[in-house]
């Protein structure tokens, strides 16, 4: 590697390149021919994961809705002007929950259940089903319960500093709401 480097950085010497060309050059060929093992190689030609874990993790955003980052939809450019292009996230869901889940909290939405289309769900042959609980929503979707519980992760917040958004983030874990910029505040000014 270092003989590689030593001839990529005479190239770009005798080149009529400017110092950032010349940066550019050598971090391509040190990007471009990284030394693997012979088994890493195996791995990624048969694509086969490097990794395996026994559970999943989920990501919770707790941040307040102003500062929330949003996944646009593939189909931007066929949706009507005022339709929302914003992807339909877990704390969509969670709000549009029905009614026979209403005394779950946001922290066990996230953690038991999982929506998929029926259509999904009819096909669906992975193990992790094979005999999870099915509750029917609307919208042509169902909410499995999860044989295996997912581990929740969230933003830290710290209590001293941030103690608004730290007592925020737990009501909003562990409290059932429906609307969060009403349900979570109530009648109090804050959420401490």
């Amino acid at each position: 590697m270092s003989d590689l480097l030593c001839k990529a950085c005479e190239e770009a010497r005798l080149g009529n390149s400017s110092l950032k060309q010349q940066v550019r050059i050598i971090g391509n060929k040190f990007l471009n021919n990284v030394e693997v093992s012979a088994q890493e190689a195996v791995y990624l030609l048969l694509q086969l994961p490097l990794k395996r874990s026994s559970r999943q993790i989920v990501f919770v955003n707790t941040n307040p809705p102003d500062e929330r980052v949003y996944l646009l939809k593939s189909n931007i450019d066929q949706l009507p002007d005022d339709a929302l292009v914003a992807e339909n996230s877990l704390l969509c869901r969670y709000a549009k929950r029905s009614n026979k889940l209403s005394h779950v909290c946001l922290a066990d939405y996230a953690a038991l259940y999982d929506n998929s289309s029926t259509v999904d769900a009819a096909e669906n042959s992975d193990d992790e089903y094979a005999d999870a609980a099915t509750v029917h929503t609307s919208n042509s979707q169902q909410l499995k319960k999860r044989n295996t519980v997912h581990i929740i992760q969230t933003f830290h917040f710290n209590a001293k500093s941030d103690a608004e958004k730290a007592a925020r983030q737990k009501l909003m874990l562990y409290f059932p709401w429906r609307d969060e910029s009403t349900d979570l505040l109530g009648t109090f000014n804050t959420h401490f």
